[in-house]
């Protein structure tokens, strides 16, 4: 059985400090495994069928039983997929299509961007089913407003982003998320206000907390524990001494820990997961996404900590086998752990449903 799925633009986050591989190379392999989670598939296309398929898109994904197609249209080759699957495009004859044939390890959970290492700048995804795809709101009813404040432990300005629900009410005393990476609230405000609507959440504070600017380098300093302690103890103390009551007094957030998350992803899961087991007494859950860097699980398995939400797709290797080892860590503790594989790479479309599922765990609409 065939299934056509639509594309949806999406766009990446800078690419992280931690080291390690956020792609894969298909292999020449009959089965898809972890080590070799994308293997060549064969399947002849003809021109007439590649383009029957593509219709007026420029790339399109071709899910066949447990094969992934990729039909392109391009005038000049060579053309490469990149950046989570990493292989050359074969031609059609010499027609403008162009073919790419893989199996891939859990396609049925694959959330997969269509990128191209040319001059092309198109950015797409494919997802293996509608229900991977989160909705979004064309018009935010709700509101993302801007916060800057001149943090004593820090020593200079940082900005923040936060994002109202619909009918905002500053004595409802809303959950809060507190989400590092503040840039991707405006991303990511568009799905988590329709999961609001929708009634999958209830209505939530999301509180982004931008890294800083000036220097590169800190943003690794500031949310990798062990890489500068001193830096990674200043931006907790900014957190939690200025960003909160800020968000607590001015905007009603709840000061509750069963109402609190605290969310990062790539090198901020790290800083998630690390401050979050360190506060056990102020956050309730820690959704920590393609976490790359393992010092910051150290008491993972302890009881008491609070809930943890693990995400991760099998190809991006590194970070999928740090994340996985942390969510058996995690199964030692008497608090819950909600671990969710996908075949997704270090990528932003992946991210927001990963979020979203995080947010739907953590405050599902009451009846």
């Amino acid at each position: 059985m065939r299934f056509f799925f639509v594309l949806a633009l999406v766009t990446g986050l800078a690419a992280p400090a931690v080291a390690g591989d956020r792609s894969s190379e298909p292999r020449s392999c009959e089965v898809p495994t972890l080590t070799s989670p994308v293997c060549f598939a064969q399947r002849n296309w003809s021109e007439a069928e590649a383009s029957a398929a593509l219709g007026p898109r420029s790339v399109m994904g071709v899910a066949e039983s447990d094969v992934l197609n990729i039909i392109a249209r391009r005038n000049i080759g060579p053309v490469t997929l990149c950046c989570t699957i990493d292989a050359p495009l074969a031609r059609i004859g010499d027609s403008d299509l162009w073919v790419l044939s893989v199996k891939v390890l859990k396609l049925d959970r694959a959330i997969i961007d269509l990128q191209f290492s040319s001059t092309d700048d198109t950015l797409s995804a494919f997802y293996a089913s509608p229900r991977l795809r989160p909705a979004r709101v064309n018009r935010l009813l709700g509101n993302v407003v801007a916060e800057t404040i001149r943090s004593s432990p820090l020593g200079e300005d940082r900005h923040l982003s936060i994002y109202l629900p619909p009918s905002h009410d500053p004595s409802a005393r809303e959950p809060v998320v507190y989400l590092a990476d503040g840039f991707l609230v405006e991303l990511y405000a568009p799905a988590i206000e329709a999961a609001i609507i929708s009634g999958r959440i209830r209505p939530v504070i999301v509180v982004g907390i931008w890294p800083g600017s000036r220097d590169p380098g800190m943003r690794a300093r500031e949310y990798l524990i062990g890489r500068s302690d001193p830096r990674f103890r200043e931006h907790r103390n900014f957190v939690l001494s200025e960003v909160m009551p800020l968000v607590e007094s001015k905007y009603g957030a709840s000061t509750q820990r069963d109402d609190r998350m605290i969310a990062g992803i790539s090198d901020s899961a790290a800083w998630a997961l690390a401050t979050g087991l360190h506060e056990p007494d102020r956050f309730g859950t820690i959704a920590s996404i393609s976490l790359g860097w393992p010092p910051a699980a150290d008491g993972v398995g302890s009881d008491g900590r609070p809930r943890l939400y693990l995400g991760a797709g099998v190809l991006e290797p590194d970070f999928y086998r740090v994340t996985a080892q942390t969510a058996r860590r995690a199964q030692g503790s008497d608090s819950p752990v909600m671990f969710e594989e996908f075949a997704s790479g270090h990528v932003a479309a992946a991210w927001q449903t990963m979020l979203i599922d995080a947010l739907a765990w953590t405050f599902p609409r009451r009846p």
